[in-house]
Order: structure tokens, then sequence, then C-alpha cells
């Protein structure tokens, strides 16, 4: 028969290894959601490069409904990341991107 303090050990070994495994599944989450908004930060960027590269009306108008897209998605993409992150981890990445696309 089981002593009781194995069994405990048991379960408080499972207990620690579930809570590990959750925390380190939102912390991934969580990086992943600001990477998809900075990769649309750079996205923009290169979208405005290529604009002002190239001068032609149907270009623009690629290049805007591309954008008009983008930016629900990247929308979508900072309301999950406050959500399931917190509002300090939406505020760095908006930061970080106006950073990439300023250049500073």
């Amino acid at each position: 028969m089981a002593k009781p303090g194995i069994i405990a050990a048991g379960v408080a070994s499972v207990l620690a290894v579930g809570t590990a495994g959750y925390f380190a599944n939102e912390w991934r989450v969580c990086r992943s959601l600001k990477a998809d908004y900075l990769a649309f930060a750079q996205g923009s960027l290169a979208d405005q490069q290529l604009k002002n590269a190239v001068d032609r009306p149907e270009f623009d108008r690629f290049i805007a409904e591309k954008t008009d897209t983008a930016v629900m998605e990247a929308g979508q993409t900072l309301f999950d990341l406050e959500t399931r992150c917190g509002k300090r981890a939406a505020v760095d990445a908006q930061v970080e991107a106006l950073e990439l696309i300023l250049g500073t």
C-alpha cells in the first residue's frame, strides 16, 4: 500500500508540471501575438516604401486594399493581445511597432 506522503508528493508534482505548462503556453501565445502585430508594422513600412518607389495608380489601389485588410487584422491582433496578455503587453507592442516604423 502506498504511503500518504508519496501520494501527496505525486499529486504536488503533477500540479506543478501542469501549472508550468499552462504558463509556458500563455507566454508562447503572447509572444506569438506580439510577433504578429510587429509583422504588420514591418509589412506596413515595406508597403509604404514600395508605394513611394512605384508611381502607378493601380499599384496604389492594390496597396490601399492590402493596407485596409492588414489594419483590420492588426486591430484584432492587438485586441487579442490585450485581452489575453494584458494592457501592458499591448502597449509595449504598440511602442515597438511605432519605433520600427519611425526607425528609432
